[in-house]
């Protein structure tokens, strides 16, 4: 983080590290298998939360999706200098062993995604999509939002966006069925207050809600984006 990856040898890490030239190459044949071990790390590490989340079960698709963007947002917060890292390596040279640490370690993942989730498919209140579309949508504008501010003034915290990121993502992915009847979990919560007035489960006029979707590379950078129009009757 200090020079860039590509300016940094493994002389440099080595003198950083304080370990031999033989202790250093035992483990690690090349930087760039340094920088795959890294990048494994943060992933791991990125998902140890996940896991943690999953063992709850929320009670509305809503619940579920502020828990997975308040995580997201929360640790690239407080790992800074990982969250840099995977987002400026994107996705490194990999060897064959690497690949398969990480595709595993979002195989299992991603089934636990889906178990979690079922239970809002059958009851209407998420549509079904493909594990790469859930994804853009839940977490592309939550990724892109926070490589801007890893990029400029980190005085303000990053997780001053979850409730707004999280409310699109919402709107995003759930069913129109579900928007039209009301099962946002929204019901037990306060209205009243600025931005809330399109939010409360009584207004009997329809409600409009512009979503915009964008999809993003393994760089963050952005492929597509489209935006429509969902009302709520």
């Amino acid at each position: 983080m200090e020079v860039g990856y590509e300016q940094t040898t493994v002389a440099r890490i080595r003198e950083r590290s304080g370990v031999s030239n033989g202790a250093l190459f035992h483990r690690f044949a090349s930087k760039e298998a340094i920088a795959a071990a890294l990048y494994i790390e943060a992933i791991r590490s990125f998902q140890e939360e996940h896991w943690r989340m999953l063992a709850d079960r929320p009670a509305t698709l809503r619940e579920a999706v502020h828990a997975i963007v308040g995580h997201q947002l929360s640790w690239i917060q407080d790992h800074q200098d990982q969250a840099r890292f995977l987002y400026d390596r994107g996705n490194l040279d990999w060897g064959e062993e690497q690949a398969e640490q990480l595709g595993e370690l979002n195989r299992r993942l991603v089934a636990a995604y889906r178990e979690w989730l079922a239970p809002f498919v059958a009851s209407g209140e998420l549509r079904t999509l493909s594990t790469l579309l859930f994804a853009a949508i839940i977490a592309g504008p939550a990724h892109q939002v926070a490589q801007r501010w890893l990029e400029g003034d980190r005085t303000r915290p990053l997780t001053r966006f979850s409730e707004d990121l999280a409310d699109a993502a919402w709107a995003g992915i759930a069913t129109p069925q579900a928007l039209a009847s009301g099962t946002t979990g929204l019901e037990d919560e306060p209205t009243a207050g600025p931005g809330n007035a399109a939010l409360e489960p009584s207004a009997p006029a329809p409600r409009p809600t512009r979503v915009r979707i964008e999809l993003l590379d393994d760089n963050g950078q952005s492929i597509g984006r489209t935006e429509t129009t969902i009302t709520a009757d």
